[in-house]
């Protein structure tokens, strides 16, 4: 694996204890179209569990610090969600670690 990769994790949970299949479409495509913009992010994945209520957005980043720098992009995306009724949860990052599997 070459350089650093970090896997940014937020779960998001409906007010109403539910998160529709458009809704989750429409966020995901309005955050691939900030997104695609920041500096430092790759890739992301966007899933829901329906019996939970919840969605999750996992984001790839180049580093820790370019996640940082993207915290006002983050917090504002994050806040259109909020005022949705979607709510977040928790929001992690992690550095990816590579371990081959024989």
């Amino acid at each position: 694996m070459a350089g650093e990769v970090w896997l940014r994790v937020v779960v998001y949970e409906g007010s109403s204890g539910d998160v529709d299949e458009q809704f989750i479409r429409d966020a995901a495509q309005e955050a691939v179209r900030v997104l695609e913009k920041t500096p430092g992010c790759t890739l992301g994945y966007w899933g829901n569990d329906k019996k939970a209520g919840t969605m999750a957005a996992v984001t790839y980043w180049t580093s820790l610090e370019a996640i940082e720098a993207a915290q006002p992009t983050l917090e504002k995306l994050q806040s259109e969600r909020a005022s949705s009724g979607v709510k977040v949860v928790s929001a992690n990052n992690f550095k990816l670690r590579e371990y081959k599997l024989d």
